[in-house]
Parts: C-alpha cells; sequence; structure tokens
C-alpha cells in the first residue's frame, strides 16, 4: 500500500503552542469544511476528526488524513438508523499529542466525539460536524470544549456539559459564534445539518468579519449597515434556506466578550400544512381544536379530525409531510413543555404527557371545561377554567390547585375590571407572573388581558378589548380584535404594554363565541394560524325537509352562535346573534320576520314558556354571577328567578306543566362533570335527575312531560337515551352509533338526533306504555353532504311543527377546505409594523 507523504505538522502539534489567530483558524477551518464536504457528498462520513488527523503544510495548505473508521453508503450502515458496530473502534484519552484511536466498544475520540458516538450509537455526517465544532472551537480558544482527566470525565463532559463560549477571542466574528453554537448542539435534530453551510459561514466571516452586511456587530457596525446591506443580506437569507441553511441562523444572540452582540436576523420564512389524507382540521376553535408550535420552532403540533374522532398531527419543519401521532385518539389542547421535550394534551377530561418524540402517554390529573394550557418553567402547568378560575398542578401530576379566582366580587387590583372567567393562560419567561384572558360579560368588548401573580393571585390589568394573547417574543405579544391579529410591544420586567397596538395580519378564522381564534405562537418567534373569517358569521336562517334540501328561511345573513329555539304553539321561534354583545331575538315564523327583545344582562341559552308568552334565559350579572331570568315576549324589564344566582347552568327547556325547568347542571363548572336537573318555580330550588359520573346534557322532555331523552357518556362514547323523568325505571338507548342533540317531534312520536358522523337520524318511539319502545333508527340525510348547513354548536337543529327542521347556512368560505399557514421568524418584521418606545421610556 503507497500512501502520499505529506510534508508540515499535525494540527495538534500547532495547538501544543497555543491557540491560533482568528483570521489562521478561519482559514485553517475553511479548508477541513472544504475536505469534509467533498467525503460528504461521497457518502464518506469520517468519525474520527481531530486535530491529529488533520495535516498542516509549510504553505498553509490543510490535509484531513486518517480515514481508518469511515465508512461509505456502500460499506457497513452509518446512518441514523443503523445498528452500532460490535467492533466499533474505542475512545482514547483525551491528551492532545497522544490519542491513538483502538479497537474497543465504542467509536471515535474522547473529547472529540459527538454525543451519539460517546453512547454507541449509529452515527451520520451530523457526528463530522459536531468534532468539526470541537476542532474549530480548540482553534480558536487553545482548549477541548470537552476535557477530562480521564477517558470517563471527557466522555462525561460532552454528554452533560456545555461549551464555555465566553473562552472565544474578541475577535471571533459573530457568525462564526452562531455557526460553532449550532456545531456543538448535543441534540443532533437541532444540529448544523450540512458542513457545507459551515464553510458558507467561515467564507463570509473570512470576507466580512464584523457582520456589516448581514446586519450584526456593535453599535458602530449597525450605524454604518443601514441603508446599504438589504441586498446581500436578502440573497444569503434565500441561499440559506433554498440550501437547507436554516438552523445555521436560529441563534438570536453571540457573546464577544462579555458583551451582548446582535446577530444576524433569521429569515422570514412561509409555508402552508395540509392535513394528511383521510383527514380534516376541527370546523372551529374551542371544542377541542388547537395549534402548537415547539419552543425551537422547529415542530408544530395539531388537532385533526377523521369521522367522529380527534387526532394529534405533527409536522416537522425539515419534512414536507404530516403524521398523525400513534394512540392519540380523542387527544386534543395541545401544549409543549418550556425544553420542547413533552407535549401535553387532554384526553377524555384529563391532562396528559408523552415525549415529544413520541412514547407512552401518562397521565397529569383531571380536567373538565379547560381551555388552553401554558407549561411554566417551574414545572407546573396552568389553565383557565372560566368561572371556576385560574388552575395549576405539578406536570409530574398531583392534586390541582386554584391559582386566582373569578365570579362574584372577583376584581383586579386596578378595580377597574370584573373578572367573570379566566381563559388561555401566557407563560411569560422568567417572571413571576403569567399573561391570561379574562372575561366579565357574554361581549367581546369585557375581554381583556390581565397579569396574575404566581405568589398570590392577586390580578391586574394590563390591556382591554382584546382575545387570545400571545408571546411571541418576549418583548413583542399579539392578540387578537375581531379576525384581525394585532401587535404590540410588551416589557416583561413590568409586565406592560409598550406602544400602541397596530395590525399584523387580517382574516383569521375566529369562532362565533369570544373570538377565540385559530392560532398558535412559539415564544422564538413563529406564528401558525389558519385563514378565513368569523366561524358563524354572516349566515342565514334555512328551512330544511326531510329529504336534506334547505330553502331559505331570512334571506338577510347575521351571526347567530345558538340555532333557534321554536316555541311550544309552533308560530315564533328565538336566536340569540353576537355583534359586539349578545342580542335575543324574536321570529315570526309564519311572517318571517325577526324583532329585538330586551337584551339586559347578555341572555343566552333562552327557553319558551309552555304558553309561548314569556321566555326564560341564563344571564350574565354584573359582578360575573350567572342567574336564570324570565322576559316577557312583548318586552319589559326581566325578572331574576329565585334560588338561581351565582349557579352555573343553563336552561333547556319548561317543563310540559310550567312547574319548572329542565336544567343542564354543572355546565361551566370545572370541579363536576354535568348533569341534568330540574328547578322548580315555586320552591326555587334544583332537584337531579341524571347525576352519574358520566357526562348527562342536551336533554328534553317529552311532551306528556313523563319521559327524558338525553345525551350521556356513559358508554365510553356520547350515546342517546331514552327514559322516565322521574329516574325510576329503566333507560333505552336509543342511538346505535354515537348520537347527540336528541328532539321529540311536536306530537311525541319521533326522535331525531344527530349520530357520530353528522348524519340525522330518526326513530319512532311509543311512550303510552309503563316501558317505551324505540324503533331501530333510520337514516334522514348527511348533513355535511346534503347541503350547505352545518348540525353544529348547541343542538345545531330544531324540529318545525309540520317536520322539517331549522338550521343555519354556512358561508362559502366555511366549506372550503382548511389548512394552516406558518410564518417563522416573525418577530422581527412585526417590530418593524410597530417602532414602539423602549422599555422604562
Amino acid at each position: 500500500l503507497i500512501l502520499e507523504f505529506i510534508e508540515g505538522e499535525t494540527l495538534a502539534d500547532r495547538l501544543a503552542k497555543g491557540a491560533l489567530p482568528v483570521d489562521e483558524a478561519l482559514n485553517f477551518a475553511k479548508q477541513i469544511a472544504e475536505a469534509l464536504e467533498v467525503a460528504h457528498e461521497k457518502g464518506v462520513v469520517h468519525r474520527d476528526l481531530k486535530p491529529g488527523n488533520v495535516m498542516v503544510t509549510p504553505d498553509g495548505a490543510v490535509k484531513v488524513l486518517d480515514f481508518g473508521l469511515a465508512r461509505t453508503e456502500e460499506g457497513p450502515v452509518s446512518t441514523t438508523t443503523g445498528q452500532a458496530m460490535a467492533d466499533s473502534p474505542t475512545v482514547t484519552s483525551p491528551a492532545r499529542l497522544h490519542s491513538p484511536t483502538i479497537p474497543g466498544v465504542i467509536m471515535g475520540t474522547a473529547g472529540y466525539m459527538s454525543p451519539e458516538q460517546a453512547r454507541g450509537k449509529a452515527v451520520d455526517k451530523r457526528s463530522d460536524i459536531f468534532s468539526f465544532g470541537c476542532v474549530l472551537y480548540e482553534m480558536l480558544t487553545g482548549s477541548q470544549p470537552f476535557r477530562g482527566e480521564t477517558v470517563a470525565d471527557a466522555i462525561g463532559a460532552t454528554l452533560h456539559k456545555e461549551s464555555d463560549f465566553a473562552l472565544l477571542p474578541a475577535g471571533t466574528p459573530p457568525i462564526i459564534r452562531l455557526m460553532l453554537t449550532q456545531c456543538l448542539t448535543k441534540d443532533r435534530g437541532n444540529r448544523l445539518r450540512d458542513i457545507g453551510d459551515a464553510r458558507l459561514a467561515l467564507m463570509q466571516a473570512i470576507s466580512d468579519p464584523r457582520g456589516i452586511a448581514l446586519g450584526v456587530g456593535g453599535a458602530d457596525a449597525r450605524s454604518q449597515r443601514r441603508g446599504k446591506s438589504t441586498a446581500l443580506a436578502i440573497s444569503l437569507a434565500a441561499v440559506a434556506i433554498i440550501g437547507g441553511t436554516f438552523p445555521l441562523w436560529s441563534g438570536l444572540v453571540g457573546l464577544a466578550g462579555n458583551k451582548a452582540a446582535v446577530v444576524a436576523p433569521k429569515p422570514i420564512v412561509r409555508f402552508t400544512i395540509e392535513p394528511p389524507t383521510g383527514y380534516t382540521l376541527p370546523p372551529f376553535i374551542g371544542n377541542g381544536s388547537g395549534i402548537a408550535i415547539s419552543p425551537a420552532g422547529d415542530r408544530i403540533v395539531f388537532v385533526v379530525e377523521a369521522g367522529n374522532n380527534r387526532y394529534l398531527c405533527v409536522r416537522d419543519v425539515s419534512s414536507a409531510e404530516s403524521r398523525v401521532l400513534p394512540n392519540t385518539e380523542d387527544c386534543v389542547n395541545p401544549f409543549f413543555s418550556p425544553d420542547g421535550k413533552w407535549l401535553g394534551f387532554v384526553s377524555k377530561s384529563r391532562l396528559m404527557k408523552m415525549p415529544a418524540d413520541g412514547g407512552p402517554a401518562l397521565t397529569i390529573c383531571d380536567v373538565t371545561n379547560s381551555s388552553s394550557f401554558a407549561w411554566l418553567e417551574d414545572g407546573t402547568i396552568v389553565w383557565g377554567a372560566g368561572p371556576s378560575g385560574l388552575w395549576r398542578v405539578s406536570a409530574n401530576g398531583g392534586k390541582p390547585a386554584q391559582l386566582a379566582k373569578a365570579g362574584p366580587g372577583a376584581t383586579s387590583i386596578n378595580g377597574d375590571l370584573t373578572i367573570g372567567g379566566f381563559d388561555v393562560p401566557v407563560a411569560v419567561p422568567g417572571a413571576d407572573y403569567i399573561l391570561s384572558g379574562s372575561w366579565g360579560g357574554f361581549s367581546t368588548e369585557d375581554y381583556n388581558l390581565i397579569a396574575v401573580s404566581l405568589k398570590d393571585g392577586s390580578v391586574r390589568t394590563v390591556l382591554r378589548t382584546m382575545t387570545e394573547p400571545r408571546l411571541i417574543a418576549p418583548d413583542r405579544l399579539l392578540f387578537m380584535r375581531g379576525t384581525t391579529v394585532m401587535t404590540v410591544g410588551f416589557d416583561p420586567a413590568r409586565g406592560v404594554i409598550v406602544g400602541e397596538p397596530t395590525v399584523a395580519l387580517e382574516r383569521v378564522l375566529t369562532d362565533m363565541w369570544m373570538d377565540s381564534a385559530y392560532i398558535g405562537a412559539s415564544h422564538g418567534g413563529s406564528f401558525a394560524y389558519v385563514p378565513g373569517g368569523r366561524y358563524g358569521a354572516d349566515r342565514r336562517l334555512v328551512r330544511v325537509d326531510e329529504s336534506g334540501k334547505p330553502t331559505p328561511f331570512l334571506e338577510s345573513a347575521d351571526t347567530y352562535y345558538i340555532i333557534p329555539v321554536i316555541s311550544p304553539d309552533g308560530r315564533k321561534a328565538l336566536v340569540n346573534t353576537l355583534r359586539n354583545r349578545v342580542e335575543m331575538w324574536v321570529l315570526d315564523l309564519e311572517r318571517r320576520s325577526k324583532s329585538l327583545l330586551n337584551s339586559k344582562n347578555e341572555p343566552f341559552s333562552p327557553v319558551w314558556s309552555i304558553d309561548s308568552a314569556s321566555i326564560v334565559a341564563a344571564q350574565t350579572e354584573r359582578d360575573g354571577a350567572f342567574s336564570f331570568a324570565r322576559w316577557p315576549v312583548g318586552g319589559g324589564e326581566p325578572t331574576v328567578l329565585p334560588g338561581t344566582a351565582g349557579r352555573f347552568d343553563s336552561p333547556l327547556q319548561e317543563l310540559p306543566d310550567g312547574s319548572g325547568l329542565l336544567v343542564e347542571s354543572g355546565v361551566l363548572d370545572v370541579t363536576s362533570k354535568s348533569n341534568i336537573s330540574l328547578y322548580n318555580y315555586s320552591k326555587g330550588s334544583f332537584r337531579p335527575v341524571r347525576n352519574s359520573p358520566a357526562y348527562e346534557g342536551d336533554a328534553r322532555v317529552s311532551p306528556d312531560g313523563k319521559w327524558i331523552v338525553y345525551t350521556s357518556d356513559e358508554s365510553g362514547r356520547l350515546e342517546v337515551y331514552l327514559g322516565p323523568l322521574s329516574a325510576s325505571g329503566p333507560n333505552l338507548q336509543v342511538s346505535t352509533n354515537g348520537g347527540a342533540a336528541p328532539r321529540f317531534s311536536h306530537d311525541g312520536k319521533r326522535l331525531f338526533f344527530r349520530d357520530a358522523q353528522d348524519v340525522l337520524m330518526a326513530a319512532a318511539v311509543d311512550i303510552r306504555e309503563t316501558e317505551p319502545k324505540v324503533s331501530v333508527p333510520t337514516k334522514l340525510f348527511d348533513v355535511k353532504a346534503s347541503g350547505p348547513f352545518a348540525v353544529l354548536g348547541l343542538g345545531g337543529y330544531e324540529v318545525l311543527p309540520d317536520g322539517g327542521f331549522l338550521m343555519i347556512e354556512r358561508t362559502a368560505w366555511e366549506r372550503e377546505p382548511r389548512t394552516i399557514h406558518v410564518i417563522l421568524n416573525w418577530a422581527e418584521e412585526l417590530r418593524a409594523k410597530n417602532v414602539a418606545q423602549s422599555p422604562g421610556k
């Protein structure tokens, strides 16, 4: 075997005299990168790069030697999926001048090998990139980044300690500091992916050491670069994106000695995400949909649905495909831990967590009526539970504790805000408080941003009239006003708004309730959203026959959030609309007109009196509590019903004998699942009639007042049941393939309900005997396929006296496929949109 003779000395010999000058180190590093780039392009991974395997000739040329441990694509496996070879060479002493690589179990040289090599795992070219970072670090500082007196110490340092970048000389270009952090990342999934990217960075640093063209350096450099480097910066950003060098630009701050140096802004990247084949995005927000972005911005998790089930789906930014996570059926509301290693979510009223890379799911605690979640740096998870307050629990499990109270008497310490309920908590890194959405009534004008102390739960107002707060950077806040995303500066140290809000993005999909938005954001500057409008806005009422054919009922469009409730005499209907506040309207079904009823205290969930002369509805009091009140149809002031104040209930129907109400109790209470009760007018009291540990709700009473039809999940999924109102006697399961929203026909001889696939079903019933008889349900029509109307929301339809149905027509954009739009590294652009005063000024 004849080998080339190379004059000169090894890089190890040169480093025995101390660190190299910065310009010389960068020149050598560029040549090493060029050599590795050629090897990697041929499918060769070196696996033992170190100063002892690099020769420097008398004329300054660099040669990378000793490919004795290298593997090619045709040879033994050397990929991220391969198994470690049993005869892989072992590590050696980290001494610089005497570091022979000898056979054993682990391949490589201690102090230079990658963490995956040290663990004996299979390697790929990213292992060479880690070793390259070690060599460059040593050339610049004169010491190894991971030293130890013994081989074991050096391996331990590689696995568990971080490099001290403060040792880098002050003249190290900012782009090189950033590149080194990417090379020496222990998680190879976040490591620089191609040595060619390092070569490009070295070339830029050699030609522009102060980083003026890239927008880096000190104040004097910044003053020189303005107005003359945009084209070059854009060109380099484009090269980074096209060449797959995105990780190179992902750092925010480099260290120049003991001073902070602003580094190159990361390029803004926009792309869209479609659900996998066979899945769709949930149609509206709130009911378990959601988007979560990892803190590093490299992974996006969102909810998809197929049939009547929902799943968690993940899209890695580096991949072009989305995939459904295994074992995530019925999992919703995803969110990440601060380090991105865990994924939290809700499954069947349980707060769960699982490793972000996949693995078994662990139960943290039971939760009900939860909204979104925030995983704090102290290891606790916080969520808003509406009127029941703000809650937190250890991420390791335990009993939830109330962090802040809501409801009667709860106000901000400013004294200017009633706290009716909590929603959307937002973690603020390093702060002793969190941000949260808060509402005082059922109007978007009553929705505000508050700061909640993590020490004592005290609350203060931060910003009025907004929904869906998000921190996209420590100094940059996003929130919603209608379907518009707003941006404003934020001072996390003081927890105050800086400057005036400006428009960031328009036409984002929001729901028809409290402007909950289909958005997600990470503190690292990335944002995701579903475009659209206000879900439920600009809809029309339609009459639908039993074949599924729709006919417009009202030509004018409006914003309906609860389906009309038809009066017992069949001549009128009630409907709520939501503009700036909740309003209640009376529809004349014969004349096809509507008139506004007194909407004091924003009534919701209205029901008719049995004589069709008055209306009972839940309402919001000034102190944030709920109560029932009665409104005369002809107008006038409402009368509060005794014994209803302070409860979290929703009226369903007045009893046929006029003695009281059928009520869904606990519907807004975090401490229990919903159950069915009877409210007695004369006594002002509630009596449970269905109160098992299962969910029981959405009930209706038969016209004769003896039977009740309701929805329950006692079988493990929602089904429709029929039984005696007195609760003594058999309950028959009516549905056979899932069921919800049961309704009697006006004569009580038929039952209608929705099955799990949103098919409207009908069954004949005979309730004249002691035990009712129910026929096998038959299909009427597929709601999604039969027309532009939606069986969604609270019930989603109402039965007309003639047997048809009153439904809501969806807008054209609601029927289009939904996609997620992603903007990576958006924070810089947002700052440019709203140049606010610096914090403290």
